[in-house]
């Protein structure tokens, strides 16, 4: 077969290249690889250079702390004011539920939901 660069046998991470396994209809070539934990995959040959095992619950999976990565800090810690709010909303809310269940305990229909307009 022409057209690819023959990397079967070639160990990528915990994966190794058993055998070509055809082209998807973008013309990508595809291999078939073993794990070391026994698991087979068809993998694109530009994915192997970032494989390192045959997926999330493989036990040679990098650890979570390794794959996930903070992408967004907080800007800045609250504030008092944001504080103050948090807790406000925090009491609404915890009021809101009391109001439901009492109306739900003395048989009264429900109160009406109250929407903030105020982000509108």
């Amino acid at each position: 077969m022409a057209g690819y660069t023959d990397i079967m046998g070639q160990r990528f991470g915990h994966l190794v290249v058993l055998k070509f396994a055809g082209r998807n209809y973008h013309k990508q070539t595809r291999w078939r690889c073993q794990c070391d934990c026994g698991n087979q995959i068809t993998a694109y040959a530009h994915d192997l250079a970032n494989a390192r095992s045959c997926g999330w619950d493989c036990p040679f999976a990098a650890p979570a702390s390794d794959r996930i990565k903070p992408t967004i800090s907080a800007p800045h810690p609250p504030t008092e004011a944001d504080i103050r709010r948090m807790l406000e909303q925090k009491h609404r809310r915890e009021q809101e539920l009391e109001d439901i269940r009492a109306a739900v305990r003395d048989g009264r229909p429900l109160p009406a939901p109250q929407v903030n307009r105020s982000r509108w």
